[in-house]
């Protein structure tokens, strides 16, 4: 059954569409300059919302994985409070060599006769960071997860709309079949190569995710991260920190002498404000910059995919118009068979109809349709689906299952009644 299908929608509209073209005399003057014209034209329409859409749908994942963490936000900072407050409790001497080097307190035998032993108050941050980061993590690759069918797909839109457009392209039945066969019939297709870019692209964004997980949780404890990036400035600022002196007395040689609360506790007020006292907390401020940096990176890394993606079409434009046009003399034979074709079609398009209307409804081409088997027709029914329309497709059919509904029955136990409430 499935073969007589495949004949039935697939090899006769095929050879229906050639003959038409035959039989079409105002097409045969078109050369394969002609051809690359047109297919440039569907490449420029298709590609500018083609990118447009795929950075929406990065960015829109980027969003919802961040929104993962809203609700741990308030219990993650009120952890970073409370180490500000240790911190807070460390011996002068300790506290400002741990500013003067950007977070980092060596061991010490003494610091102001008090041993401190070594610690590192990025890493610290950091790891109070690291389950809300791993989560985000996480949340991102189950979206990447659907990525790739998402782009095979589009990939496959491309392909129905460059078939449509050669076909209705200028230019006789050789010439558009030899087009057509360049564009997906060789070895290394461009249809293909452009997926195989596609494929690349949802790996390299995979990278970059585990790249700036890494960076956020300073894993190996690398100098360069996230909390550096945002405390640097203000372990200068709280090292720096001082009230106002108190005037001196006249005639009296003295020592600096700070107004109330004095220097240190100055310096810890100043340390309480920038992480928790601002209107954007510290753990708001470090997700919010993530984010922003993993969107930069992301676009960076589309805008470098679809240049590689624009020079294979721009490839097979070049490759129409370095060939030579293929002319040819038509015989009187072959007038008079074109002639009687011509005649013969209307019969042959409506016995074709009468016979696919005899089939059960078929699964729409899109749902089926594998980017690297693309039909060699051009009656496709082009989806006009953007890129997040698509994305939002695939996710749907993936979706799973839910789980089974609870049992609705009444239960007159009150204390039955009272454990689920407690449960739920």
């Amino acid at each position: 059954m499935q073969d007589y299908e495949n004949h039935v929608f697939i090899t006769a509209p095929a050879v229906i569409e050639k003959i038409i073209r035959t039989v079409r005399e105002d097409i045969h003057e078109g050369g394969f300059v002609t051809i690359a014209d047109a297919f440039e034209v569907v490449g420029q329409k298709f590609m500018v919302p083609w990118k447009t859409g795929v950075v929406e749908v990065f960015r829109d994942s980027s969003d919802k994985s961040m929104k993962k963490l809203r609700a741990d936000i308030p219990a993650l900072q009120n952890r970073i409070n409370m180490k500000v407050e240790e911190w807070c409790k460390l011996k002068f001497a300790a506290f400002n060599r741990a500013m003067k080097g950007k977070g980092v307190l060596p061991d010490g035998k003494s610091y102001a006769k008090s041993p401190q032993s070594g610690r590192n108050l990025d890493k610290e941050l950091s790891d109070i960071l690291t389950p809300g980061i791993s989560k985000w993590a996480n949340t991102h690759a189950s979206f990447m997860a659907h990525m790739e069918e998402a782009f095979c797909k589009a990939v496959d839109q491309l392909h129905r709309r460059v078939i449509n457009e050669l076909d209705d392209a200028g230019g006789n039945m050789v010439t558009v079949e030899k087009a057509k066969t360049k564009w997906h019939n060789d070895k290394n297709s461009y249809p293909e190569k452009i997926k195989t870019d596609m494929m690349v692209l949802v790996t390299d964004v995979q990278r970059l995710t585990k790249r700036a997980s890494d960076w956020a949780i300073m894993k190996d404890g690398r100098e360069n991260n996230l909390v550096g990036s945002i405390t640097n400035e203000w372990y200068d600022d709280i090292h720096d920190a001082a009230p106002k002196l108190k005037p001196p007395v006249p005639g009296r040689k003295q020592k600096k002498v700070y107004e109330k609360p004095g220097r240190f506790q100055f310096q810890k007020n100043r340390m309480k404000s920038h992480f928790s006292g601002s209107k954007v907390q510290f753990v708001e401020h470090a997700f919010q910059k993530l984010q922003a940096k993993f969107d930069r990176d992301t676009e960076a890394l589309v805008d470098k995919h679809f240049v590689i993606i624009n020079d294979i079409l721009s490839e097979f434009a070049e490759h129409l118009r370095g060939r030579k046009m293929l002319d040819y003399q038509i015989s009187e034979h072959g007038r008079a068979i074109r002639a009687d074709l011509k005649e013969l079609l209307p019969h042959l398009q409506d016995e074709l109809h009468q016979i696919q209307s005899l089939f059960p409804q078929r699964v729409k081409e899109e749902d089926s349709a594998s980017p690297s088997k693309f039909a060699n027709y051009a009656d496709l029914n082009v989806d006009d689906a953007t890129f997040p329309e698509i994305y939002d497709r695939v996710m749907k059919l993936k979706k799973p299952a839910q789980a089974p509904k609870r049992s609705t029955k009444r239960d007159d136990d009150s204390k039955t009644k009272r454990m689920r409430i407690e449960q739920s």
